[in-house]
């Protein structure tokens, strides 16, 4: 009973704590346990702020239209989820799914779509992965949660907010639109830099890591590096093959993706609210 409590508590926070070291391994072959935690999960990632619009939506006898920041939000969770879900599927089937039941790969699959993103458990070893399931599990724990939620990342709405940016850009549109209504600019250029200096960040610890650690692999530094700025947990067995450096490192790369979004965000509004001088323009060619 007390590790389920745990388990639960966990996931819906986002954590990736297991009371043992092979995670959720032992639940592989029950369909019920992991569909539950992964609900919580997707809970805990979405953010108090559409958790508590959802539950305004149901009190409330007047109908509520979804806010863009709610529809961006479920849009972008479930997008991404359904990504990692055919992504693991198709390349696990016959590797770290393989002697599963149908329904049992197919939980499974989903289930590491869900936890890569925020929770960092894990009911499949990460040692027999494909090297295209692990850029995967990359892609979506540099990505994370959403804003207010309990998990990492750049959050989903500063990468949907990059793609809508990308998309004006190519139609040629200056305006960033999204559900019927216009983004300000100020808020696709806090989205921008986040972006960057996360990429940044991550290569920066990913170089260091690289340079001063010995014995382990670029692909578990690479994984490493990115479960730690994403907050996420997993780990390839490199943890343990740390030197003292690269502990702080990865120690400092947790506390940046901790608070990196939410600080960063803040720091931008305020500094792009000030507009003390406005320099003539100048044109430069870019691409």
């Amino acid at each position: 009973a007390w590790r389920g409590i745990f388990h639960s508590v966990s996931a819906f926070c986002n954590a990736g704590f297991a009371l043992y070291s092979d995670s959720l391994v032992g639940f592989r072959e029950q369909p019920l346990v992991l569909l539950v935690i992964a609900a919580l999960i997707t809970l805990g990632g979405l953010g108090f702020a559409v958790l508590s619009f959802a539950w305004l939506r149901l009190r409330s006898r007047a109908r509520i239209g979804l806010a863009t920041q709610v529809r961006i939000v479920l849009l972008a969770s479930a997008a991404l989820t359904a990504l990692g879900f055919l992504g693991v599927a198709a390349a696990e089937w016959q590797r770290g799914l393989a002697g599963l039941g149908t329904v049992d790969k197919l939980v499974n699959a989903l289930f590491q779509s869900v936890t890569c993103r925020t929770a960092g458990f894990n009911s499949i070893g990460l040692e027999a992965l494909h090297p295209a399931t692990l850029m995967l599990f990359m892609a979506l724990m540099f990505v994370g949660a959403s804003p207010g939620g309990t998990g990492g990342g750049i959050k989903t709405t500063t990468f949907a907010l990059v793609l809508l940016a990308t998309r004006a850009t190519l139609r040629g549109r200056q305006e960033v639109e999204a559900f019927g209504r216009t983004i300000p600019q100020a808020t696709v250029q806090r989205a921008a830099v986040i972006t960057l200096l996360f990429i940044v960040a991550w290569a920066v610890g990913a170089v260091a890591l690289l340079a001063s650690q010995d014995g382990l692999t670029t692909e578990q530094i690479l994984f490493e590096t990115t479960s730690a700025i994403g907050t996420v947990g997993l780990s390839m067995g490199a943890t343990t093959g740390l030197d003292e450096f690269g502990k702080l490192l990865i120690t400092f790369l947790m506390y940046l993706g901790r608070i990196g979004p939410l600080t960063l965000t803040l720091a931008l509004g305020q500094r792009l609210q000030t507009h003390a001088v406005r320099f003539p323009e100048g044109k430069v060619v870019v691409g």
